[in-house]
């Protein structure tokens, strides 16, 4: 096993979110009760290492209980003693500059108080109690990942294990992924599931940029992500490549049925992009904008041919309504007679 400290802390997160949805969703006693165990004993283990990723962001030395007590060779070989919950809340505040919101302390807090009387002792309390902590805790863990995600996607500091600048490795941006899509299916956590979604997309676009994914209807679809044509939500995990998507997005956000549209005499606002080439270009009610490059255009830039009907950029204010390509059909031939 060489999962890393944070890998293992999204592992238990994505768990214990999965265990709520479970929890909410049971109608059978035993069932209920297992999963709201399981989902608070994973979740506070998750937060402990995703907080404890934080400080070794900043240096590894914080994450040791006794710093004055530190041996770099046993850190790197795991034999230490690490900080606990509450000082690791401490730390990030007066060592990293990290604020936690008083709510959020105290739902963390809660969370770790119920989870020491689940493992040592039968807990009698009602199941809207326990859903209620969860929740609250989880909806500050995801706070954190957002409010942190800059630092944990591009860190300014080294692994003190390998000499060298690490970010978030490919495995850890999928257990995000899977995280933010496992919450997004409890109602509690929607809108904290949208935030972080935004902020991740961020990190390749920018917020005005983005559009409503035709599959979860949110705001929170990137176009030509990692600049390879595809197009992706990071709320519920769509993705398809520009052609797929504009389509997708004309049936379920323009709402319209292709077929009888064009059999009824009508028009489809879907053209092929002069950037690109791809059919893949949507007209708004303000912009032309296609899914696969990102190009955008506004109306008075881009105009039908009235030769071969293909829509192009038009930027000359003595444009005769002739795309290039025909321009130059056009010249050879007359060069040619």
């Amino acid at each position: 096993m060489a999962d890393t400290m944070l890998e293992n802390g999204l592992d238990f997160i994505l768990n214990a979110a999965e265990k709520l949805v479970t929890a909410e969703n049971s109608r059978d006693k035993k069932e209920k009760e297992k999963a709201y165990k399981y989902s608070l004993l994973h979740l506070s283990a998750g937060i402990e290492l995703l907080m404890k990723s934080r400080l070794y962001i900043e240096n590894w030395t914080y994450i040791v209980a006794d710093i004055d007590k530190i041996d770099r060779k046993k850190f790197e070989v795991g034999d230490f003693v690490s900080v606990d919950y509450a000082r690791c809340i401490e730390r990030l505040k007066k060592l990293c500059g990290i604020e936690i919101l008083d709510d959020d302390k105290q739902a963390l807090l809660d969370l770790k108080k119920i989870r020491n009387q689940v493992e040592h002792f039968r807990v009698v309390t009602s199941g809207k109690r326990i859903d209620s902590i969860i929740n609250h805790a989880l909806s500050a863990t995801l706070r954190f990942i957002k409010n942190n995600y800059e630092e944990l996607l591009t860190p300014s500091v080294f692994d003190s294990r390998e000499d060298d600048f690490k970010g978030l490795s490919e495995s850890e941006k999928e257990y995000i992924d899977k995280i933010t899509k496992a919450v997004n299916e409890l109602g509690n956590q929607h809108e904290e599931a949208v935030s972080l979604a935004v902020k991740r997309a961020e990190a390749y676009c920018l917020k005005e940029d983005m559009v409503i994914c035709p599959e979860c209807k949110e705001k929170t679809l990137v176009i030509n992500d990692n600049n390879e044509y595809q197009c992706h939500c990071y709320l519920c995990g769509y993705n398809a490549n520009g052609i797929e998507a504009a389509n997708d997005f004309i049936e379920n956000i323009f709402e319209l049925d292709v077929y009888r549209t064009i059999k009824n005499g009508g028009e489809i606002p879907l053209y092929n992009c002069p950037e690109c080439g791809n059919k893949s270009l949507l007209r708004f009610e303000n912009e032309f904008r296609c899914f696969s490059c990102r190009m955008r255009y506004a109306p008075r830039h881009i105009e039908f041919c009235t030769v071969c009907g293909e829509l192009y950029c038009k930027y000359d204010e003595e444009d005769i309504g002739i795309c290039e390509e025909c321009k130059n059909n056009i010249n050879e031939k007359i060069e040619n007679e």
